[in-house]
């Protein structure tokens, strides 16, 4: 654990980037907001993508907007939550 401390002290930039990637991985992997997601999950997924400067994903209203959206799912055999 005090070579991690030291590499953090000693490297601070390369510490900074490493971080920031595990971050935006996180951020990234977070499903996108379907038809019946709860409102709260919807602000927290436009805020993370938002905070983690993913602005085309934060503010995309593709499929929220989309008025074929579920038509579309069922047709192309998507998992009943998805609809």
């Amino acid at each position: 654990m005090d070579a991690v401390r030291q590499m953090i002290h000693y490297h601070p930039a390369i510490s900074a980037l490493i971080g920031y990637y595990v971050v935006s991985a996180g951020i990234s992997s977070l499903p996108a907001p379907t038809v019946k997601s709860h409102a709260f999950y919807l602000w927290f997924f436009k805020f993370a993508n938002t905070i983690g400067a993913n602005l085309a994903r934060a503010y995309s209203t593709a499929v929220e907007d989309s008025p074929n959206f579920a038509a579309a799912a069922k047709k192309l055999g998507a998992p009943p939550e998805a609809t």
